[in-house]
């Protein structure tokens, strides 16, 4: 039987050289399964890319992942 969330508990990867639309792709996908009633998370792996927070509506960026971490690690020696 097939299942009708074909999705679900899948990571769906966007990539490609710098201006090629994969912020906008993304949102818009994002968009799309929000309302197909799937939860989604949004990793932006960037670090060039400022302001796609915006796209999602957010007034406010998130932490960067570096900074949720706890910052980089320095290597000492």
């Amino acid at each position: 039987m097939k299942s009708s969330r074909p999705l679900l508990g899948k990571c769906i990867d966007i990539l490609g050289k710098g201006a090629s639309v994969k912020s906008t792709v993304a949102v818009l996908l994002a968009e799309a399964l929000c309302a197909m009633a799937y939860e989604i998370c949004v990793l932006d792996a960037d670090s060039t890319n400022m302001g796609v927070h915006r796209a999602f509506g957010l007034q406010k960026a998130p932490a960067s992942l570096i900074d949720f971490f706890g910052g980089c690690a320095t290597r000492e020696g």
